[in-house]
């Protein structure tokens, strides 16, 4: 049956604006459906001659590995490489620098320590100063008096 404006017109009084409504969105559902069953059917019947063009193109790619892959093996081959005896001596070298690193790090961390212990004594030594100053009323004078090498002492 083919559909006219006038016969819309007609169907949606004769039937309310409700039910047109509703037959509308079971068709666009009814589309909708068909659209996807399409699109699966077009995809796994695609032409002879795409698959033949998706073929070729790996079959090209696949060469340039291959290509790639014999080039780099006669590289290897003819190349001199690494002996059995250098490769350990290397293997030696690399232990005694890490040996080396491991010995530096202890040293460092010493030092560190060593570090945060005269900080934690200067100020300590500071804040003891720092307290017998502000007891002698601010004057500073009896600093430099006691062991002659005080904070105001030459």
């Amino acid at each position: 049956m083919f559909w006219t404006a006038g016969s819309i017109l007609v169907w949606s009084s004769l039937l309310g604006c409700g039910v047109l409504e509703e037959q509308v969105q079971n068709l666009k559902l009814t589309v909708h459906r068909l659209s996807v069953e399409l699109s699966r059917y077009q995809a796994q019947t695609r032409p002879l001659g795409q698959q033949q063009e998706e073929v070729t193109a790996l079959r090209v790619r696949v060469e340039v590995v291959v290509t790639e892959n014999q080039t780099l093996h006669d590289r290897l081959v003819t190349s001199k490489g690494v002996s059995q005896q250098d490769w350990c001596g290397l293997q030696e070298k690399a232990a005694l620098v890490l040996k080396e690193n491991q010995v530096l790090l202890d040293q460092l961390e010493a030092q560190q320590k060593l570090s945060q212990t005269s900080h934690r004594q200067h100020q300590t030594e500071v804040t003891r100063l720092t307290k017998r100053v502000d007891a002698d009323g601010g004057g500073g004078a009896g600093l430099a008096g006691e062991d002659g090498g005080g904070v105001g002492g030459a």
